[in-house]
């Protein structure tokens, strides 16, 4: 009887093991972090994403970015993280699919920008010119280099 109980008593750990290993194994990634730009100053807006795997997110005010990458394509494989902003050269980094949290800051440095290539129709896709059905503003450039703000779209709001 004493021989049962502990075949028992083994057999019910072993299902707790597998169970909690299981639990672990498919656990989400969440990858969490900050754009900044050299001036350690926080950028939002920035669009932080996963190329290929269609995931990703945007900064907020305080720079601070963070998106969930679903337990079932979280293999332990390295991804490159990418992070990009209006004005500003995209930075890469390659970071390692894990269960919990991976954080993963970014350092935009200013890059000068052809204004004219840059069309903004509230579509959410990148669309050109020619190809617009609408009415289309322009900004003169200089107004936008006479602005103190170093963030291309604040520069541009209101104008």
């Amino acid at each position: 009887m004493e021989r049962r109980g502990s075949r028992l008593l083994f057999t019910f750990a072993v299902l707790i093991v597998s169970a909690v290993h299981t639990v672990a194994a498919q656990e989400a990634a969440t990858v969490t972090g900050r754009v900044t730009n050299e001036a350690a100053q926080p950028l939002a807006g920035a669009q932080v994403f996963i190329p290929g795997m269609g995931i990703g997110s945007v900064s907020r005010d305080n720079g601070i970015y963070s998106f969930t990458v679903p337990a079932s394509r979280v293999t332990g494989q390295p991804v490159t993280v990418t992070a990009r902003l209006v004005g500003y050269r995209s930075q890469s980094a390659t970071v390692t699919l894990r269960p919990g949290t991976i954080t993963q800051n970014f350092t935009l440095t200013t890059a000068p920008v052809s204004l004219s290539a840059v069309v903004v129709t509230g579509a959410g896709t990148m669309t050109e010119a020619e190809k617009l059905g609408t009415a289309r503003a322009t900004v003169d450039s200089t107004l936008i280099r006479r602005s103190a703000e170093p963030n291309i779209v604040n520069a541009l709001a209101g104008k």
